[in-house]
């Protein structure tokens, strides 16, 4: 029987420890809570339920009921019945929830953020393992059937995780499966029947020979199990193999030596989720000794399909060694502005990407590792490596051109950057011609870049949030010039592809913000610092930043795109133009509203006022949704505290009913049985008090006074049974005899005497068991459980007759139908 009770805090322990290998594929803990949650849950749910004697098929429907309930009051409590139960609206709730978080499973790749979508889905995976394996384990005894859905959970962060799962989550998973099948197949031999002596031994000695031979067998099987999983982690490292990074990447070609075409996830479509207050976590930092530091740059986005902006398909050579030196930055010329610098920047564990935080353009980077840059946009791409905890050198130029230089440049032959001014085909009319009434008057591309970034800073009275949808197609495009609301994706997006129509070649950047200075020379870049802006091309000057999303959220644009810059501002004339032909007019004079826009975000940092455009922090649920568990938990626990407290009443009931003596020691006998009952002893009700009395003085020793208690009490039981009603004698007839053992002392005592005979003899019984068996008297008596459950079955008959009832009603009061005869 104790072996019994072993197999579900087993089962329990075994999917929690499978769930473990879960924690590399998310960022943060916090959906470890109500994941643990579900496990206890399934556990004492099953627990009761079996103590109730519910079939298999019931036990599991009642851990998933639970569950259900459990993650409705955590994360949907504020539509829930009560707060606690699973609505229409409450499942609503949770299906947008799931749908959130399949949302953030699409744009990230592992570990991705935490968010309440990603611990709910985790939480259901968790949840219906650990009833499958329960069920498994306990219902049909068969633990080698839970190795599935253990597998099934453990196989999730083994083919999502980039660099594979770590050797300790496969060797706690399987140590809770082998632990598992070893307590099933220790209980399978000894119920083969008894283990037989050694021939020859003599009789003192074979007890001690049956123990030596179960404990060698379970010695024998630790040592297998332990060997099988270190030969499961050592061999698979002794195996050669193909590198991976290979086959994601595809093959060079024939007589190449590329990297094919490069496979990133797209980094424009995941901007929105690192900008929310959620994500302010340090991903890295960096010294330099720059005054004005730039972004740092990870990916160029070039392609443009007219749903989204991807980095675009070329061939890597591995020749391509970033450790020894990154080309000439594309169209610069010594004419320009050039500081070198250098740069130290420590990653940490948060980011984890293939491609390097760099300045542009970048000249040298001391790295370890096999790390190669595309000469096209000088982009460094590990070649299998990992950029998460590196720690790197980098060699960089500070390009400061001149608004002169920019306004002078040369055309750009179409040929050689006809890849960046293509635009698609069903691109919406609104966008070119909105770009056209923006810049009319510019004589050139610099002044009609400089139009197009005073017009989304300022003059077209864009606001930027986070709120708006992260789309960056054409038609997000043309509702972002009509909505004029949205964050650097969409004005960066805008700006290119407008720039794009005016025959400007033109890319999306995807990076960091500087960030915030810290102390000597060092800055710290947060994910909330994640930023999109676009670079511009210019002959003899190269790739430009510009920087169209509002003061709010960037400050200052570079030097070169200021409106007071070296060569005065755009020369462009006073006209007007919005998406619909109508809007603020485009002026060349100083941007006073950057100004002050500058100044309260400088104001804001200084804890004065908050930045203007700024989005509110959300409010902490954090408090919420303990409050929403520890109900669920408070519930289970008053579930539980209501089994002894139902016992306890029902006997108060049952001696209350009594109104006679032989109904009050009738009442005393049912006491007795129950409370022994709790304790694990049975008492059949076939049994005459005389058994019951010599059944008790065989499994229990009493002692001398509750032997006499005993005694007393079966003396009452058989006077209430058997002895003849007062005044019902006749003269002559001799009254039944009443037995020897209850003719003694007190045996014709009040009720209040033999209720308290009753105690003394339980309280003996109690002396004599185990301490779990007498805490699970005084917690969850058998007595109270048989209670609880006949009141829900008097509950479901009242219902089912209520039901019936109402369907006899409902029959009769059919009209009949009338047939008329035509």
């Amino acid at each position: 029987m104790t072996r019994d009770r072993l197999a579900a805090p087993l089962a329990a322990l075994a999917t929690a420890l499978t769930m473990w290998s879960l924690a590399p594929t998310v960022d943060g803990q916090d959906w470890q809570t109500p994941a643990v949650l579900m496990v206890v849950l399934v556990l004492l749910t099953g627990l009761g339920a079996r103590a109730l004697r519910l079939p298999r098929v019931l036990v599991a429907l009642a851990q998933l009921l639970v569950g259900l309930v459990a993650l409705t009051a955590t994360f949907a409590g504020d539509a829930a019945v009560w707060a606690v139960l699973p609505g229409p609206a409450a499942l609503n709730r949770l299906g947008q929830v799931v749908v959130d978080g399949f949302d953030t499973v699409n744009r990230y790749s592992a570990p991705v953020p935490t968010s309440e979508g990603i611990s709910l889905i985790l939480a259901i995976g968790v949840l219906l393992v650990a009833v499958a394996v329960d069920a498994a384990v306990v219902g049909w005894r068969s633990p080698a059937a839970a190795g599935l859905p253990l597998l099934a959970l453990y196989a999730v962060p083994a083919a999502v995780v980039p660099d594979g799962l770590q050797w300790r989550y496969f060797v706690a998973a399987a140590t809770g499966w082998l632990l598992l099948l070893a307590h099933d197949a220790s209980g399978r031999v000894l119920r083969w029947g008894r283990l037989l002596p050694r021939w020859g031994s003599s009789a003192s000695a074979s007890r001690q020979t049956l123990t030596t031979d179960t404990a060698a067998m379970a010695s024998t099987g630790r040592r297998l199990g332990a060997a099988a999983i270190v030969l499961a982690v050592v061999l698979p490292a002794l195996v050669p193999g193909l590198p991976e990074g290979l086959l994601t990447r595809g093959g060079a070609g024939a007589g190449g030596s590329g990297l094919g075409g490069l496979t990133v996830i797209n980094p424009v479509l995941t901007l929105r989720d690192n900008l929310t207050p959620r994500r302010d976590i340090e991903i890295l930092r960096y010294n330099t000794s720059q005054a004005d530091v730039q972004p740092l740059r990870i990916v160029t986005a070039d392609a443009f399909d007219g749903d989204t902006w991807k980095p675009g398909t070329r061939d890597v050579s591995r020749r391509n060694r970033a450790s020894r030196g990154l080309p000439a930055p594309p169209g610069l010329s010594p004419d320009v502005s050039q500081s070198q610098y250098s740069m130290r920047i420590e990653v940490s564990d948060a980011l984890n990407q293939d491609f390097l935080p760099l300045p542009y353009p970048t000249r040298q980077v001391d790295i370890k590792g096999a790390w190669l840059y595309d000469a096209a946009t000088l982009n460094v791409i590990g070649d299998g490596e990992s950029v998460r905890g590196r720690s790197y050198d980098v060699t960089y130029l500070a390009v400061r051109p001149t608004a002169d230089q920019l306004r002078n440049a040369p055309a750009v032959p179409d040929s050689s950057m006809q890849r960046y001014t293509t635009l698609p085909r069903d691109l919406p009319d609104v966008v070119a011609r909105t770009a056209r009434s923006v810049t009319r008057g510019a004589t050139n591309q610099y002044d009609q870049a400089m139009a197009l970034q005073q017009w989304f800073r300022t003059d077209g009275k864009f606001t930027y949030s986070t709120d708006a949808p992260a789309d960056s197609g054409g038609d997000a495009v043309a509702d972002f010039l009509a909505d004029r609301k949205g964050f650097c994706v969409q004005f960066s997006s805008a700006m290119a592809v407008m720039a794009r129509s005016l025959g400007i070649p033109a890319r999306i950047a995807v990076g960091f913000l500087p960030g915030t200075p810290v102390q000597d020379d060092w800055w710290s870049v947060k994910l909330t610092d994640a930023h999109a802006w676009p670079e511009l091309y210019f002959q003899n000057v190269g790739w430009v930043r510009f920087e169209p999303t509002p003061a709010a959220r960037t400050g200052a644009p570079p030097q070169w795109a200021q409106l007071n810059a070296t060569g005065s501002g755009p020369q462009v004339g006073n006209t007007t133009a919005t998406a619909g032909g109508s809007g603020a007019s485009a002026t060349s004079g100083p941007d006073s509203r950057i100004r002050s826009l500058q100044d309260a975000e400088r104001r804001a940092n200084t804890g004065e006022v908050a930045a203007p455009g700024a989005p509110l922090a959300p409010a902490d649920r954090t408090w919420s949704r303990w409050w929403r568990v520890g109900a669920v938990v408070l519930l289970l626990l008053a579930a539980i505290a209501l089994t002894p407290v139902t016992a306890l009443f029902g006997r108060r009931r049952r001696r209350r009913a009594a109104l006679t003596d032989a109904a009050r020691a009738e009442a005393a006998w049912a006491d007795l049985h129950e409370q022994v009952a709790d304790l694990g002893i049975t008492l059949a009700d076939s049994l005459t008090p005389r058994q019951v009395d010599r059944h008790l003085a065989e499994q229990v020793d009493l002692g001398d006074q509750s032997r006499a208690a005993l005694a007393r009490v079966t003396g009452a039981v058989e006077r209430a049974r058997y002895a003849r009603p007062a005044g019902q004698q006749s003269q002559g007839q001799t009254a039944l005899a009443v037995p020897p053992q209850a003719s003694g002392d007190g045996a014709g005592g009040t009720a209040n005497d033999v209720g308290h005979d009753v105690r003394a003899v339980v309280r003996a019984v109690a002396g004599s068991r185990s301490r779990g068996q007498r805490l699970r008297a005084a917690l969850y008596p058998r007595s109270g459980a048989e209670r609880t459950a006949g009141v829900a079955r008097w509950f479901g008959r009242r219902f089912a007759a209520a039901d019936s009832a109402l369907a006899r009603w409902s029959h009769r009061l059919r009209l009949p139908r009338v047939h008329r005869h035509r």
